[in-house]
């Protein structure tokens, strides 16, 4: 493979053999039942952190308990990936579902930051290494019988951005939810295939559906018309 080809593909959703890098609808549902499979509370809410906002590893693993709000349900994230002067000086603003927040609150409320005010806290809310959490969010592909190249990290990245898309969200918004600096990043996120095709092809079908079944009202009403004896 040439530097042109593999960075050709890296920019894909699919490989050239035509696999998809990311989650279908129904995966990304067996991805979320099988989150139950990390009975460590705070490794279920770094995997579903990640689940709701397709960050990378690395702005995952810099969150702190300061950079969640609490209230708004809201998860200000460092954006990594920025050079010169606005690196590490770049944040965004994703929101996150209440229950998140809630089961967030409680693994923190059983953990180290009980009987203080650990929402003010500068600690970072997961402590492990990359590796271990690429190894989590493995462990619940697996949970979930997803396998091949969208099982892993990347993959569940790639998922939200595709979902995201096909829930008709602005594409400047999904850029900055994702920290892309550049928009062209985005737009690969319109490009899926299978049942998110039919999904998109569908907007279309049911209005051509609609109009067959006017015109076979009308066809039929006709006939009727037609076939009653005159009357002179």
């Amino acid at each position: 493979m040439t530097a042109g080809n593999f960075y050709a593909e890296t920019l894909s959703l699919h490989t050239f053999a035509g696999e998809r890098k990311y989650l279908n609808e129904a995966e990304l549902k067996r991805f979320y039942k099988a989150l139950r499979v990390l009975t460590n509370p705070k490794e279920r809410t770094f995997v579903e952190f990640v689940y709701w906002t397709g960050c990378r590893v690395c702005e995952a693993l810099s969150m702190t308990l300061r950079q969640m709000l609490f209230e708004d349900r809201r998860a200000v994230i460092r954006s990594a990936k920025k050079r010169g002067e606005s690196k590490d000086k770049i944040y965004r603003v994703v929101p996150l579902p209440r229950d998140y927040f809630i089961r967030l609150r409680m693994a923190y409320d059983v953990y180290a930051h009980s009987g203080k005010e650990w929402q003010d806290s500068i600690l970072k809310i997961w402590t492990f290494s990359r590796t271990t959490a690429w190894r989590l969010v493995k462990r619940v592909m697996r949970a979930a019988g997803i396998s091949g190249i969208r099982a892993c990290y990347r993959g569940l990245r790639h998922s939200r951005a595709v979902k995201w898309s096909l829930d008709k969200m602005p594409l400047n918004k999904i850029k900055d939810w994702l920290g892309h600096e550049s928009i062209a990043t985005t737009e690969i996120y319109l490009n899926t295939m299978g049942a998110e095709d039919h999904m998109l092809a569908a907007r279309s079908w049911g209005g051509e559906r609609r109009l067959q079944a006017s015109i076979l009202i009308v066809q039929g009403f006709l006939s009727k018309w037609l076939s009653k004896p005159l009357h002179a």
